[in-house]
């Protein structure tokens, strides 16, 4: 890859940056799972408050780890 990465300002993927790509990775697999768990409660509970609440949070948090995994991946 070629210019500077935005995790560490180095010129190439280090190890570094790799850690934190595979962190990325991991905590939106995490979001993810927990996402489907709330889908499935919801659909027990559609007109749930806070199972809305809850899905409109994770869903947030998963577009945030996402946008920190593409500009850490550029």
């Amino acid at each position: 890859m070629e210019g500077v990465c935005n995790c560490c300002g180095c010129s190439t993927l280090t190890v570094l940056c790799i850690g934190m790509l595979f962190l990325l990775m991991r905590m939106l697999k995490l979001s993810l799972s927990s996402m489907q768990k709330l889908v499935s409660q919801m659909k027990q509970d559609p007109q749930n408050a806070d199972l809305k609440l809850q899905l409109r949070d994770l869903q947030a948090k998963i577009t945030a780890l996402s946008e920190r995994q593409v500009r850490a991946a550029l």
